[in-house]
């Protein structure tokens, strides 16, 4: 939720081409270290993770397909609505752990 902003910002990336960045960056150190980790650990359910594995490839290409496809703005004001979204629930979260 921070790279995508600071492509953008910093960088003078436009939408698109800073999610494409964003996601070509994260594959290989999340695909290959964390997983190793985790599997190491005893901590990966196989069957779980090739059905999840095989949707996420569908929806990450179908949802690529739409996001290209729409404006830009459209795709940026989306993006920032689900951030809001995101800290409000981790604000409410983090409030309501503080005051049980």
């Amino acid at each position: 939720m921070i790279i995508v902003p600071a492509l953008v910002f910093g960088l003078g990336l436009n939408q698109h081409m800073a999610q494409g960045t964003s996601l070509a960056m994260m594959i290989p150190p999340i695909g290959i270290l964390a997983v190793m980790s985790y599997y190491k650990a005893g901590q990966i359910q196989l069957e779980y993770a090739g059905i999840l594995a095989l949707t996420f490839v569908l929806g990450a290409w179908m949802g690529s397909k739409w996001a290209l496809r729409i404006n830009p703005s459209v795709v940026r004001l989306i993006f920032g609505l689900f951030m809001l979204f995101a800290a409000g629930r981790l604000i409410l979260r983090s409030w309501n752990d503080l005051n049980p």
